[in-house]
């Protein structure tokens, strides 16, 4: 007969190291689908508003909401994404890369969005901001090179 011993019981023991390898593998996978059910839906929102006459960028449409939900979960794919980034020490804020990822992911969504030209343009001009703000995060002298 065996003999049963009582001990404290502790959170290491019960979990295993390869917990951390299955929750990186499930964050992966509903990244995955996040991103394809946001696809499939951008793009039923765009045939159902020109099956239904109107224009495809029409205020109110349901392509317009869904481009805007899009922008925001961009945004908080951005905040997300660079809390994993390894920093440098001297950054001022560390809201700069993220304020920085996700002026670039605004900018690249409102050149694919846009038809005119203009406002293309203000797309470029937004993702541009948002690799200068990036730049200031790791290069020093970068506005002095900037400005000569």
């Amino acid at each position: 007969m065996g003999v049963i011993s009582a001990r404290e019981a502790r959170l290491a023991d019960w979990t295993s190291r390869s917990v951390g390898a299955i929750w990186r593998a499930f964050d992966l996978q509903l990244a995955t689908y996040a991103i394809l059910l946001t696809c499939f839906g951008l793009a039923m929102a765009y045939s159902n508003a020109v099956a239904g006459g109107d224009g495809v960028l029409a205020p109110g449409s349901v392509l317009v909401r869904g481009l805007l939900w899009t922008g925001i979960a961009l945004v908080a794919f951005s905040f997300g994404i660079s809390a994993k980034l390894p920093l440098p020490e001297d950054i001022p804020s560390p809201l700069l890369i993220p304020v920085a990822l996700s002026t670039v992911t605004m900018g690249l969504l409102v050149i694919i969005s846009r038809v005119k030209l203009v406002t293309q343009t203000v797309g470029y001009m937004i993702l541009e901001n948002g690799i200068f703000i990036f730049g200031l995060t790791m290069a020093e002298g970068l506005p002095e090179l900037i400005e000569m």
